[in-house]
């Protein structure tokens, strides 16, 4: 499946909102992260890219990993729709974390800020 990366993201997205919303921040951090770490892996298996890339001699694992987007465009794996698809639970998994936090923590304070990040 070709936008299974976007599919897990967005799994991880709503895991780590639910686990901030129950209170268990370390559990949502560890989601946090997997779902950021997923969202880096745009286009293509970026071991391939690795792969492929270093054969080349062009750039280290780390820069593929921080640009697998252009990576991924160099390479023609990309498509409209996933693009589209990633930029759409990018910005649903933006929505629910705070969304999370503020149910976690619930507070006055806390839902004016979280208001605030929603907004802009």
């Amino acid at each position: 499946m070709h936008h299974s990366k976007s599919v897990l993201s967005l799994l991880a997205g709503i895991i780590c909102a639910y686990f901030a919303a129950v209170g268990e921040h370390t559990t949502a951090l560890i989601w946090w992260i997997t779902n950021r770490t997923l969202d880096g892996l745009d286009g293509t298996v970026v071991v391939k890219l690795a792969d492929a890339m270093h054969q080349h001699h062009l750039c280290s694992f780390r820069f593929i990993t921080s640009t697998a987007g252009v990576v991924a465009r160099r390479f023609k794996k990309t498509s409209d729709f996933g693009g589209y698809l990633d930029i759409v639970v990018d910005f649903f998994v933006y929505g629910i974390i705070p969304l999370g936090i503020a149910i976690g923590e619930p507070s006055f304070h806390r839902f004016v800020i979280v208001c605030a990040l929603e907004i802009t």
